[in-house]
Formats: C-alpha cells, sequence, structure tokens
C-alpha cells in the first residue's frame, strides 16, 4: 500500500493523525463556550481543512533535513497563531500537548547544511549557481541603537 514506508511508520502517522483530529476537535469544544478562552476573534471554525494543511506540511520532510519533521512544528502556523491574544495561543498550545506526546514540542533553531547544489536550512531549500563561489544574499544589515 505504502511501499515507501515500514509497518512501524505508518503506525506512528496513524497515531499522529489520531492525535490531532482529538485535538482539533478539542479547539472546536473548547472555543465555542467564549467563557472558556479565546472569546476575541470568535467564532471561531477549526475543521478538516486544517487538519489537512498540517498533514500536506508535515508529510514534506527532505532528505536533506537533519531532524525529521516534528508533528507540532507548524502548529503555530496553522492553529495557534490564529488566536490574536498570546494568552489564547498558550492555552491552545497546551491543549496540543495533552493530544501529542513529541519529543520537543518546539525548535529554537534551524539546522543548515550547504550542499554543492544548495543552502539547507531548516526544512527550507536555496539553490546556488553551479559556477564559481557563492555567497548567500545578505537580506537585511542589522542596525543596533547601543545609545544608553
Amino acid at each position: 500500500m505504502a511501499p515507501a514506508f515500514d509497518r512501524s511508520a505508518i503506525s506512528q502517522m496513524v497515531n499522529f493523525n489520531n492525535q490531532m483530529v482529538n485535538f482539533n476537535n478539542r479547539l472546536v469544544e473548547e472555543t465555542s463556550n467564549p467563557s472558556l478562552f479565546a472569546s476575541l476573534g470568535s467564532p471561531w471554525e477549526f475543521n478538516f481543512r486544517d487538519l489537512g494543511r498540517w498533514l500536506q506540511i508535515t508529510s514534506m520532510n527532505g532528505q536533506y533535513d537533519l531532524q525529521p519533521l516534528s508533528p507540532v512544528e507548524y502548529l503555530d502556523t496553522i492553529y495557534t497563531g490564529r488566536f490574536q491574544i498570546q494568552a489564547d495561543q498558550a492555552t491552545s498550545f497546551n491543549i496540543c500537548r495533552q493530544f501529542l506526546n513529541a519529543p520537543s514540542m518546539s525548535r529554537n533553531h534551524q539546522d543548515m547544511v550547504e550542499l554543492p547544489s544548495k543552502l539547507v536550512i531548516g526544512h527550507s531549500r536555496l539553490g546556488k549557481p553551479s559556477h564559481g563561489s557563492w555567497t548567500p544574499p545578505i537580506v537585511a544589515s542589522i542596525k543596533l541603537n547601543l545609545s544608553v
């Protein structure tokens, strides 16, 4: 059925998917009652479209990733970041912790690998020209106001 995955990997994916469905359902329940949390910005709608987005992102592990994509790595983008108040974001993240038992609930750094044809930062790839030497473009210089 899925020759690229062994039985253990498939079992783990099914388990994470079930946990995400439960997390999604709990968010629906708790945001339906504005007295619990997330009253600002309501009514909230979390549905299978959100689960589909999460599945799509988490199935994109790259062959050069030093660390596999954590199932909670993009929850901020799809779920918690939608809340306007930091306390609501923290509450939704704590609800997630009840359902997903991930080794790390967040990553505070991105891995970087330089390959002959690309620069890999986290899960993103930046193509490098095939001729001569190459230096990554500097997006913006940092200016610090050090006056006290």
